[in-house]
């Protein structure tokens, strides 16, 4: 399995894929409101679930759509699967 992983890992790194892309959904200075709603569905109606709206730039305070991005993108500290 871990050769699997290893032969992914490279062709991941060879094709130039990263798994962050420069935009502002993946941007450090993201700035947005969250709450929390109960489900709606007889399986997760006591559930918890986060909702994110009112995106809005760190930087300039203005309105922003996650998949856009400007000059000033700070990405965010990345972590790794299984901290490797």
């Amino acid at each position: 399995m871990d050769e699997v992983f290893e032969l992914r890992r490279i062709a991941r790194a060879e094709q130039g894929y990263v798994l962050r892309a420069g935009t502002c959904g993946t941007c450090a200075k993201l700035e947005f409101d969250l709450k929390y709603e109960t489900g709606s569905r007889p399986y997760n109606q006591y559930e918890s679930i986060p909702s994110r709206s009112n995106f809005r730039c760190g930087i300039g305070g203005f309105a922003v759509v996650t998949q856009a991005t400007c000059k000033q993108h700070e990405p965010k500290p990345t972590t790794t699967r299984n901290g490797k």
